[in-house]
């Protein structure tokens, strides 16, 4: 069940000496800090958080000593509401993005779109955007089918930062991850990328690439070096290296192969895979193979 419990970013903002601003829909923190200002935007999985909350990133920030401003949700209306801007716009113009000296946006699905679209606040700023959208309106993205009650409930005909491609034009450089095989992800990418932008995509990550690069271990460096700008892509797909490691991304291997008619060669490889990882859905997915092969007469 959701958690509505704001509690500790009301009294860190207090005692810091940040803002602390709520609507019906949002919840928008600023916590001040030192070097660099993360800019974090909810994902869908908001919803599902229990306890009091923190904005997406927010550990992170807090660990490095970052400034942070987090834009959390009492809805998931995509940050398609007038309140929101007049609080964001309104930070800008006081100088809260300006009094740092580098920002970064980050987020990843509906947050990786907010990281784009509200760029423009920080002009320069380095985004971070695991698997974004471009937008829900359907004149700009026929294709997106996926959200289409979030399409509905809000106003994307019209008004500002109803395209992340216009926002992501004013970062300084930004890191776009995803995975090539999400047919609609990969139209956004299309849409967004200009030549500010990183392109990094890597089949089998799947829509949910924290979870992926969590399970690889890799997620802290991956959005550290990003959201420092430091990233290359040759350091990039090394670190990818650990997705060996990640049984999750070796089963979706194993997967594929079987839906593409590769029984046998999908059993050999999990033998292997158990060889150099034993773990149960190995095991399961090992023994369901057998039976499979056995009843085709393999």
């Amino acid at each position: 069940m959701a958690s509505f419990d704001f509690s500790l970013m009301q009294r860190l903002a207090a005692e810091e000496k940040g803002e602390y601003h709520e609507t019906p829909r949002h919840v928008v923190v600023h916590i001040p800090g030192k070097d660099r200002l993360l800019v974090g935007f909810d994902n869908l999985s908001w919803n599902r958080e229990e306890g009091p909350r923190k904005p997406w990133a927010f550990d992170l920030a807090r660990k490095n000593g970052w400034g942070v401003v987090g834009v959390m949700c009492k809805k998931s209306d995509w940050f398609r509401d007038l309140a929101l801007f007049r609080i964001l716009e309104g930070m800008r113009d006081c100088g809260v993005f300006s009094s740092y000296p580098a920002v970064s946006m980050y987020g990843s699905s509906m947050g990786a779109y907010g990281a784009c679209a509200f760029a423009g606040l920080a002009p320069g700023c380095t985004v971070v955007a695991f698997s974004p959208q471009s937008t829900l309106a359907k004149d700009l993205a026929p294709f997106e089918n996926r959200y289409d009650r979030a399409a509905n409930r809000a106003d994307w005909s019209q008004g500002p930062y109803r395209d992340a491609a216009t926002g992501l034009a004013a970062a300084g450089k930004a890191y776009l991850v995803y995975d090539p095989l999400v047919p609609e992800d990969q139209a956004h990418i299309d849409r967004l990328t200009q030549p500010n932008c990183e392109v990094l995509g890597w089949n089998h990550l799947t829509h949910k690439v924290p979870p992926s690069f969590k399970r690889m271990e890799i997620l802290k460096p991956v959005s550290m070096e990003m959201l420092d700008g430091s990233m290359t892509r040759q350091r990039f797909y090394e670190l990818l290296r650990n997705r060996r490691n990640a049984i999750p991304y070796t089963l979706r291997l194993l997967e594929q192969a079987v839906e593409k008619g590769h029984t046998k060669l999908a059993l050999s490889a999990t033998a292997y895979a158990r060889s150099q990882k034993d773990n149960w859905k190995l095991r399961q997915f090992q023994k369901d193979l057998k039976e499979q092969v056995k009843g085709q007469g393999l």
